[in-house]
């Protein structure tokens, strides 16, 4: 080996090469490959009853179940609420308005929830979402599959969900939501109003009269103790022409009563009629009776289309 070599440097020399390494070679060497980035791995779907828009999802563990007053005279809904704070069901029925009261606790808890309203044909729901922390909703229906074990004025069991995932512009949103829940009805319990509301229904025309003449003194006289503070609140403000301009606009301009239930010192009414921006609505308006006389305490009314 040693002859070899010396011999192949002699030849080298004869020629006149000179052995140099590749430009470069000596001052940068090669690095090694760094390793590939291993793929993002993919958000764990959560394993009970959740709802998701985009990156915020909420996860259920508290259900109730509502056979209550729809929108229509005699008409009934049935409402489902999933929350993933401790809900009082019983406490929620109770009242004349059940999906009033229940938001009410769930959002007092800072909680997020859905509310699925079946449809009567058992064919469709309709959804409504709501997180609070962080701040967010969002309405749905219409996707995705919904199946019935059981569905009867007692009970309802089966299953609402998305297949896939569902576009909605840049975000994508997806739910499952398994549910097993006995109706409570107690909101539709009560002592029947004749057509006109009776002593209620007076109450709440008055309190359009005054709603009609921007009439804040009659305001007070026809509201509840509550809102009644408020509006008073509001003219020590400064503030109340603003506010009561703007909320006006979903007061009904026209009014029918169509009928109603009382119970104690509560009373819920039906009414239809046509709202100061032009828009045909009805629903429920709710009363109390403070010192003798019925106030308007709250409503629940939504736009017609039919």
């Amino acid at each position: 080996m040693a002859r070899r070599s010396r011999f192949a440097l002699f030849l080298v020399s004869l020629l006149g090469f000179t052995l140099l390494p590749a430009y470069g070679a000596a001052a940068a060497p090669k690095k090694p490959a760094k390793p590939a980035a291993k793929p993002a791995a993919k958000p764990k779907k959560p394993t009970g009853p959740y709802f998701r828009l985009d990156k915020v999802t909420s996860t259920f563990s508290h259900f109730c179940g509502f056979r209550a007053a729809g929108d229509k005279t005699g008409e009934v809904k049935t409402l489902l609420v999933f929350s993933d704070v401790p809900v009082d069901c019983a406490a929620a029925d109770a009242e004349f308005d059940p999906e009033g009261a229940i938001e009410v606790q769930i959002d007092g808890l800072k909680g997020a929830y859905v509310e699925l309203h079946l449809d009567p044909d058992g064919k469709h729901a309709n959804g409504n979402w709501k997180s609070n922390e962080p701040n967010d909703g969002f309405s749905f229906g219409g996707q995705g599959e919904l199946v019935f074990a059981r569905r009867d004025e007692a009970r309802v069991e089966g299953r609402y969900r998305t297949l896939t995932p569902e576009s909605f512009f840049q975000q994508t949103f997806e739910f499952d939501l398994p549910f097993a829940v006995d109706l409570l009805a107690g909101s539709m319990a009560g002592t029947p109003l004749p057509k006109g509301g009776g002593d209620p229904g007076k109450a709440y025309l008055a309190y359009l009269k005054a709603v009609d003449k921007k009439d804040p003194a009659g305001l007070q006289k026809y509201s509840s103790a509550a809102r009644a503070s408020e509006i008073k609140q509001q003219i020590a403000d400064e503030i109340f022409e603003g506010m009561f301009d703007s909320a006006r606009t979903q007061e009904l301009k026209t009014a029918a009563v169509t009928g109603g239930l009382i119970r104690g010192n509560r009373a819920k009414i039906d009414v239809s009629g046509v709202n100061y921006d032009g828009d045909k609505v009805g629903g429920q308006i709710f009363l109390l009776q403070e010192n003798g006389t019925w106030k308007v305490d709250s409503k629940a009314i939504g736009i017609r289309f039919d």
